[in-house]
């Protein structure tokens, strides 16, 4: 790949699309019909989720800290409008696979007529639904971790670098607002509020068990920087609340108590992203 990163913004982008025509929109489609089809194992949709953000961590990581040990890094050899390419590149790949995971979330989420409304919620999340769950936690808080460097609108920084290769200038009328010509962006938000919307419906919060023990993914996600310590780092693995204190150690919840509490904290994240975006 560092055969690419050295090229010109121009060359890169001919570059990128000479190797791989058209590979995101059949990488979109395939994780889909992977998911959607129950092919692919709970940890495995997790780990594509990770590895796509520790991909961008570690490029931004390279992009604004060049190495010292190297006489001259790979950033140091990359022009700014080329690293904004490929930032874009990683983060619209992200976008990508949450946007699937939402949109299968969706999609199980729909109305059935034959549910009760005082039916045990559990019953209510479909096996399908179910192994997208852990996923779906991790990359709801990237997105809380990461708020204010999305809303940066990395999406128009590519967009200005593709203009300038054709001698062009574009300029937002808001630097505050994502751009009009952020069309992924846009779509990447419109379908999280729709996904929310139809996951608070389908599980009013009031009914919903609190997260009060950690789960598997925050044991195994503990740590992970691109997440900024949100998935349970105040809470020591070996201090779990125990049964006699009237709250439950992980070993001890129902599994189908975890996931109603993974559906109550993705309906947090959901808050706490608009209180974020009211402060702004």
């Amino acid at each position: 790949m560092f055969d690419i990163l050295i090229l010109t913004p121009r060359l890169t982008t001919r570059r990128m699309k000479s190797i791989a025509p058209k590979h995101n929109e059949k990488l979109t489609s395939d994780f889909y019909s992977l998911v959607s089809e129950r092919h692919l194992p709970v940890d495995m949709i997790s780990n594509t989720i990770v590895l796509s953000q520790a991909a961008l961590w570690k490029h931004r990581m390279i992009r604004d800290t060049p190495s010292p040990h190297h006489r001259r890094s790979v950033s140091d050899s990359v022009s700014a409008g080329t690293v904004a390419l490929i930032e874009w590149s990683i983060l619209d790949h992200i976008l990508d696979l949450y946007t699937v995971l939402l949109e299968v979330g969706k999609e199980e989420l729909k109305d059935d007529s034959s549910t009760e409304v005082g039916s045990d919620l559990a019953q209510r999340i479909s096996a399908t639904f179910r192994r997208t769950l852990p996923a779906l936690r991790i990359a709801s808080k990237w997105l809380r971790a990461n708020f204010k460097y999305l809303v940066q609108d990395q999406e128009y920084a590519a967009f200005q670098e593709k203009e300038k290769l054709k001698g062009l200038a574009a300029k937002k009328s808001l630097s505050t607002k994502i751009s009009g010509f952020s069309t992924k962006t846009i779509n990447f938000w419109k379908a999280y509020a729709a996904f929310i919307l139809a996951l608070s419906r389908a599980f009013p919060a009031q009914r919903l068990p609190p997260l009060e023990a950690p789960l598997e993914e925050d044991i195994e996600m503990r740590g992970f920087l691109p997440l900024r310590n949100l998935m349970g780092e105040g809470q020591k693995t070996g201090e779990m609340p125990s049964a006699e204190g009237g709250r439950p150690a992980r070993e001890q919840v129902h599994p189908n108590v975890e996931q109603l509490m993974r559906i109550a904290d993705l309906l947090e994240d959901a808050k706490a992203l608009v209180n974020v975006e009211v402060r702004s």
